[in-house]
C-alpha cells in the first residue's frame, strides 16, 4: 500500500512538472508575442531614423546668369489716319476757310508707336492736285493750306511754305510709348481758286533723335 501511494505522488509530481512546464511553453509564447511587439516597434523607430536620415541630408544649389547687350535697333511704328474729305462747296468766299474740325471725330489720329527713347514727327506735303484752270501752280497754291496737332509742337493751324517742305509736329516724342495725334486741316480760299477738285498728299515721317 505504501508503495503505490509512492507511484501515485510520483505520477503527480511528474503531472506538476508537466503543468508547470505548459505554464512555462505559454509564458515563453507570451514573451515571444511582446517580443513581437518590441520588434515591430523597433522597426517603427527605425522608419522614423530612416524618414529623419532623408530630411536631414543637404541639397545643394548653386547659381548662374544669363545676359546680353542691346547697342540699338530701336523700332518706330508709324500710321496715318484714312483719306479725309472736307465736303463739296457751293461757292468760294475769298479770304474765308474750311477746315475738318467736327468732321469724321475719332478717326484724324496719327499714331506713333516705339521703345526709342525719344523721336521727331514732321509731315510734309508732296502734292497738290488742283483744278486744270485753277491760277496757282502747286508750290504756290499749298501755302494756303495748313495743319495743326492736338498736341506736340503745332497746335495751332501752320501753312506749308511750299511743297515738300517739313512742318515739325513734334520735336519731343518720348517712347517707349505710343502717341495718337489728332489731326485738324484748314484751307483759306483766295482770288486763284476755281471750281473743281482739290487734293493734298501729306506724308508723315517719323525719326529716332
Amino acid at each position: 500500500m505504501q508503495k503505490r501511494f509512492s507511484l501515485v505522488l510520483i505520477g503527480l509530481l511528474i503531472g506538476m512538472l508537466v503543468i508547470g512546464g505548459s505554464g512555462i511553453v505559454g509564458g515563453n509564447f507570451e514573451a515571444f508575442a511582446d517580443n513581437d511587439d518590441d520588434n515591430y516597434d523597433d522597426d517603427n523607430d527605425n522608419n522614423d531614423d530612416d524618414d529623419d536620415n532623408g530630411a536631414g541630408v543637404d541639397s545643394p544649389s548653386d547659381q548662374t546668369e544669363v545676359y546680353w547687350n542691346v547697342t540699338g535697333g530701336c523700332w518706330l511704328n508709324l500710321s496715318a489716319h484714312t483719306n479725309l474729305d472736307l465736303g463739296s462747296y457751293s461757292q468760294i468766299d475769298v479770304g474765308s476757310s474750311i477746315n475738318s474740325e467736327g468732321t469724321a471725330p475719332g478717326q484724324k489720329k496719327v499714331q506713333v508707336k516705339t521703345n526709342c527713347p525719344s523721336y521727331d514727327l514732321q509731315v510734309k506735303a508732296t502734292q497738290f492736285d488742283l483744278p486744270n484752270n485753277h491760277g496757282n501752280d502747286q508750290s504756290t497754291a499749298i501755302q494756303d493750306f495748313a495743319l495743326k496737332a492736338d498736341q506736340g509742337s503745332i497746335t495751332s493751324y501752320t501753312a506749308f511754305s511750299g511743297l515738300d517742305s517739313n512742318l515739325l509736329l513734334d520735336d519731343n516724342g518720348s517712347g517707349p510709348n505710343t502717341t495718337n495725334y489728332t489731326m485738324d486741316y484748314q484751307y483759306t480760299w483766295d482770288e486763284n481758286d476755281v471750281p473743281g477738285s482739290y487734293r493734298v498728299h501729306l506724308t508723315y515721317t517719323a525719326s529716332t533723335t
